[in-house]
């Protein structure tokens, strides 16, 4: 008797194919899956930005981040091309949406379009707050 087992999928990758499931479904491109790994960048940036601007300015580093440009366009910058290398591969991407299929649940897909959400308002509420900090 041959026993399937599971891999678990960890939090990062289901948030990604919760959001190349909504491209699948309701694009008839065939470059979906590159829009979909830009838009999950895109969600996964701007968390990141966020929070490196809310640490800066906790830390009283918001002088430093006046001057440096680095300091957000590096994160943001490298993590578009991390998910272009680990999401992209079209074999392995295939496997692991397979993998996504078979353990997706309503209330998790629910969580990770909240936390899409959540990341949008909050790099919103981090540039309309930080004006204030970040301003010369």
């Amino acid at each position: 008797m041959e026993m399937i087992i599971m891999k678990k999928m960890n939090w990062y990758f289901y948030w990604y194919f919760t959001i190349y499931a909504l491209y699948k479904r309701f694009s008839n491109d065939s470059g979906f899956d590159i829009f979909a790994t830009s838009m999950f960048s895109f969600f996964v940036a701007n968390l990141l930005f966020s929070l490196i601007i809310c640490l800066t300015i906790l830390l009283g580093l918001d002088e430093f981040a006046k001057r440096s440009h680095l300091i957000i366009t590096l994160p943001v910058l490298s993590v578009f091309i991390v998910n272009y290398f680990i999401f992209l591969p079209k074999r392995k991407q295939l496997e692991n949406y397979c993998q996504y299929r078979k353990i997706q649940t309503y209330a998790k897909n629910f969580i990770a379009i909240l936390f899409s959400i959540l990341s949008i308002v909050l790099f919103l509420l981090t540039i309309i707050l930080g004006r204030k900090y970040l301003t010369n």
